[in-house]
């Protein structure tokens, strides 16, 4: 049996059709019991998949938002849908405290949302806290670049200057862009990696996203859009909740409704705590009403829109109760004895038993291990990781994981987005370098910077980093090739001996030029 077929499976149950046919008359309440581990997500998406509008996922907190969010995209792994919305500050108004990669999350998610209709939100309270722009305020704040237009780059620097992006050298986290000639680079906050415009003219000829570490090509692209920080520029004529702004056909999901609430009411009475010990200079921020979701707010909207609580307790009168006679993955104890004599009754009334697992290994082991006890067990791998395991009386389905069978710590994953400090710290070395320093270059060796100039490649302009080296020989290194040069560490005070292009290695990159000796461009 192979994943699809398991997600295949799902669609049939009672429960999801019962679902689906519920949620076509708006709003409704729905409470489903016996709904375990996994089966959270195959039973949630199978109806998600069905069911018209945006699907928001409310964990009670970012670990299990992140456990859900993981099941989703293992169970779904090429599926684009699948987004996860984080909150951006750690405390309210201490802009030191927010975490840069969660705000292009946030506006990574948005992004998703405004250009699709069935996109499955991940998310908890502490980041729906929150207010963001409207709709409206984050598509007029945003710019879509497109390959084979023509477009003016003085007005792409206007723009960008006007959505606050900060103009450098060299881009290395979000909010910053770059302009060398026919060049620009930009890192939009909706996006993990930067983009490298290149004109001709006012034809934007190429797209492609970049690593600002190595300066290296990801991938080409026909267009992408601007999109500012979201967070940074709030005004108070134009916010709104996440719920209106993914609109009223959207469908909420909840492990508590109640709980949900509570933690909006903890974190606003902490956020006008925080804005009633500010100091008086600190007048210009907003007041808590302006930035902050009020849980009274948030019940007048979710009570305006369908919903589905997966917790044990009913929270509106008018709910309709779907069961799924789900039971938890049994804890073994790393007792293979057990484990052996539980798969085999199993098979015996009828069920398939899969073990789910990513890690080849720890199949491997497991094999290993009935074949030391003369154990003949009957199961199916799945290349696939859920959090916990669960068995489906209905669909006769055993869905165990490797992790609860060798009670291992299963840690979540969520997306790296751009590595700050490593960026920052290669790429402010290069920024900070002085005619003069010594440089390494990895082909060539030690060798003196003298500047940045435009050369003329293929017939058109582009910078290029001006190295000098032994006998005043020349090297240019192209903008797109910095990951290969480094500023020399080497005994403080102590001149570095400087290599010659033209020996061993470096022989052929070597031309004669007159007086100076230049390299071709690299």
């Amino acid at each position: 049996m192979e994943l699809k077929q398991i997600r295949n499976k799902f669609k049939d149950l009672n429960g999801v059709q019962e679902s689906i046919q519920k949620l076509e008359n708006r709003p409704v309440k729905i409470q489903w019991k016996g709904i375990h581990g996994g089966a959270k997500a195959f039973t949630s998406a199978a109806v998600a998949k069905e069911v018209p509008g945006h699907h928001l996922f409310i964990l009670q907190d970012k670990e299990e938002a992140a456990y859900f969010l993981n099941d989703l995209q293992h169970i779904f792994p090429d599926d684009e849908r699948v987004v996860f919305y984080p909150a951006s500050y750690k405390v309210p108004y201490k802009l030191e405290k927010t975490d840069n990669a969660n705000v292009v999350g946030r506006a990574e998610a948005l992004d998703h949302i405004t250009k699709a209709s069935n996109m499955w939100i991940v998310t908890y309270p502490k980041a729906l806290f929150e207010q963001l722009p409207t709709q409206k305020k984050l598509a007029s704040n945003s710019f879509k670049v497109e390959k084979g237009r023509e477009y003016d780059i003085e007005f792409l620097n206007e723009f960008l200057m006007d959505q606050d992006f900060q103009i450098v050298d060299f881009v290395y986290e979000p909010g910053q862009f770059a302009i060398r000639g026919g060049i620009v680079d930009v890192f939009s906050y909706s996006n993990d990696l930067p983009f490298r415009l290149e004109f001709f003219g006012d034809e934007l000829e190429t797209i492609r996203s970049f690593d600002p570490v190595s300066q290296l090509s990801e991938k080409t692209c026909e267009f992408f859009h601007i999109v500012p920080d979201i967070q940074h520029s709030l005004e108070q004529t134009e916010n709104g909740s996440f719920l209106s702004f993914i609109g009223a056909s959207s469908t909420i999901w909840m492990s508590s409704y109640k709980e949900v609430k509570s933690q909006l009411e903890t974190e606003y009475t902490k956020a006008v705590k925080i804005y009633s010990d500010l100091p008086d200079s600190a007048v210009e921020h907003h007041s808590p009403n302006e930035l902050f979701y009020h849980p009274t707010e948030w019940e007048k909207e979710v009570d305006l829109l369908s919903q589905i609580e997966w917790g044990p307790d009913y929270t509106h009168k008018d709910t309709t109760e779907i069961n799924f006679g789900n039971q938890p993955q049994p804890s073994f104890n790393k007792n293979f004895d057990l484990l052996t004599a539980d798969l085999k009754q199993r098979k015996k009334q009828g069920y398939t038993n899969l073990i789910f697992s990513n890690q080849p290994k720890q199949i491997e082991r497991l094999h290993d291990i009935f074949r030391d006890i003369k154990a003949s067990v009957d199961f199916t791998s799945i290349n696939a990781s859920i959090h916990e395991g669960f068995i489906s009386d209905e669909l006769k389905l055993v869905c165990y994981t490797d992790h609860q069978i060798f009670e291992r710590y299963h840690r979540f994953r969520l997306k790296e987005g751009f590595r700050q400090a490593k960026q920052a710290l290669t790429l402010k070395e290069i920024y900070n370098l002085q005619k003069g320093d010594y440089v390494t270059h990895i082909d060539h060796g030690v060798g003196r910077f003298s500047g940045l100039e435009m050369i003329d490649v293929n017939g058109k302009q582009q910078e290029a980093i001006r190295l000098i080296y032994k006998d005043n020989d020349v090297l240019y290194v192209s903008i797109h090739s910095l990951h290969r040069i480094s500023k020399f560490s080497g005994k403080d005070g102590t001149a570095p001996k400087m290599n010659k292009l033209g020996t061993q290695t470096w022989a052929k990159l070597k031309r004669p030029r007159k007086k100076l000796k230049k390299s071709p461009l690299i």
